[in-house]
């Protein structure tokens, strides 16, 4: 290897008062001035200089603002300390024995290798995830699925595991987006962990490959052992054993507060729809519930519920009489929400219900079960009716709000009607929408509607519902038809 750049500067004879460029090897002028090409000088990278490299330099620190030949900064390209000052010894290790000038230096360079070393270790550390507090990382769980956050986190280091264990996290855990391998790693290994810190657990036979509820069983999991479990969904269960598990499961769900089965099938008859229902309302914290299990009748459960406030009760045909003995054991109850409510026998109930605050009539079809439901429920606050065929216009629904929900402030209205004969034209149409108008419509509670008509051969299909629209079940090809609004910013 050629030195000549890299030796100790020399003073020519002839010159004792002049410089030696090592660019060039002229005296007469320094490096830094030549006229030849910068470029291919050696340059220390510390500090800066022409003539040596770094093992050489003779500066104490490494602490130099980086620039390059254009004067900008060359920060952005500097490599941590720790590894140039590794670098630097190696290099300067094998000509540590010939000379023994470089022994002081190589000592200073790994004093200095040291601080650096820390240095660079505190400097990095800042953008580290170890930095945040552990009540973030507790929050941060609170969005993850169980499976991402087992494999994001649980063997990532001591500090993770600790804190996934650890009481102050809590876990909703939801096996609908766990594959199978995963799902069965997660019950043998993971939930008899963290079985006091999960809050709510949703299971589904959704996928038929994987029935999520007979791995419950399989791998013996009693949900009586989740001691702060409040929430529990079951979902899409078509076998009727299963059910039965679960229906033994539920009644030792002593903490939970919110239920909910969703699609699920069964063939009971009057004594097992019965014995469910005296499960549910037999739970004393349960608070909520959803009740979704497409059979046809919902029958009414014959114990008495001191904590239940909300009942929706989905996929069942109601009969008027059932859901006044379910008021009756449900006494504390604020919300019910229903669909295909019907009358029996032209069954009334009279007794008003004061503790009622929100209700959600969906499918309704009976005219006077609807009015007498009203007519005992003055103390709603929050109204969503869906009818179908029951003419109510404006007029008519403002004379049952004025008479007997003075209390009523949100009011959720959508109205499948048709119009035959006579009345299948568009000024009837505009008849409709005009009963809307009122003072108490715009002014007084500001509610505004919009209607569509679908033009027919024999009739018009009409759709009336109040804005913004928050139902579910919408006939498209109706809602593309031209509409018309009672609100004057609602333009078509």
């Amino acid at each position: 290897m050629n030195t000549e750049y890299f030796s100790t500067p020399r003073t020519p004879k002839n010159y004792q008062n002049t410089f030696v460029c090592y660019n060039c090897n002229q005296p007469g002028h320094k490096a830094r001035d030549c006229y030849k090409t910068p470029h291919k000088l050696k340059q220390c990278f510390q500090c800066h200089r022409y003539g040596h490299i770094a093992q050489d330099c003779t500066t104490p620190n490494y602490q130099f603002q980086y620039t390059n030949n254009t004067g900008k900064s060359m920060n952005h390209r500097k490599a941590p300390a720790s590894q140039v000052v590794q670098k630097d010894v190696r290099q300067t290790s094998a000509r540590s024995s010939s000379n023994p000038n470089t022994q002081t230096r190589k000592s200073t360079v790994k004093h200095i290798s040291s601080d650096q070393r820390i240095k660079a270790h505190r400097g990095n550390h800042n953008t580290h995830l170890e930095v945040l507090a552990n009540e973030l990382f507790c929050d941060i769980f609170q969005y993850l699925s169980i499976g991402d956050l087992l494999k994001a986190f649980y063997e990532l280091n001591s500090r993770f595991k600790a804190l996934v264990l650890g009481h102050s996290c809590l876990y909703h855990l939801d096996f609908d987006s766990i594959s199978k391998s995963d799902l069965i790693t997660i019950f043998q290994q993971h939930i008899p962990l963290i079985k006091n810190q999960i809050v709510s657990v949703r299971v589904s036979d959704r996928n038929y490959a994987m029935k999520q509820t007979k791995l419950l069983v399989l791998h013996g999991l009693n949900l009586r052992n989740f001691d702060q479990l409040r929430s529990f969904t079951l979902c899409h269960v078509r076998c009727e054993q299963t059910m039965d598990t679960i229906m033994l499961a539920l009644s030792r769900l002593s903490h939970v507060t919110h239920l909910k089965i969703i699609k699920c099938h069964s063939s009971f008859n009057y004594q097992e729809s019965t014995k469910l229902s005296n499960i549910i309302w037999s739970l004393p914290k349960l608070t909520h519930v959803y009740l979704d299990t497409e059979q046809y009748k919902f029958y009414c459960p014959e114990k008495q519920s001191l904590s239940l406030e909300y009942v929706a009760i989905v996929g069942h045909r109601c009969l008027l009489h059932e859901i006044a003995r379910l008021l009756t054991k449900t006494p504390r109850l604020c919300g019910l929400s229903i669909r295909h409510c019907d009358l029996n026998d032209n069954q009334f109930f009279s007794a008003p219900v004061l503790s009622m605050t929100t209700l959600k009539l969906y499918d309704i079809r009976s005219r006077p079960m609807l009015m007498n439901l009203l007519q005992t429920m003055n103390n709603l606050h929050h109204l969503t009716v869906e009818t179908f065929y029951n003419n109510f216009d404006g007029y008519q629904w403002e004379e049952i709000i004025t008479n007997y929900l003075p209390k009523l402030r949100v009011f959720r209205l959508k109205m499948d009607i048709q119009y035959i004969g006579i009345m299948n034209n568009e000024e009837q149409t505009d008849i409709l929408l005009d009963s809307f108008r009122t003072h108490f419509w715009l002014d007084e509670h500001q509610w505004f509607v919009r209607c569509h008509r679908k033009l027919q051969l024999t009739h018009s299909d009409i759709l009336l519902y109040t804005v913004p629209l928050l139902f579910k079940n919408i006939n498209i090809d109706t809602m593309r038809c031209p509409y018309k609004s009672t609100c004057p910013t609602d333009n078509i």
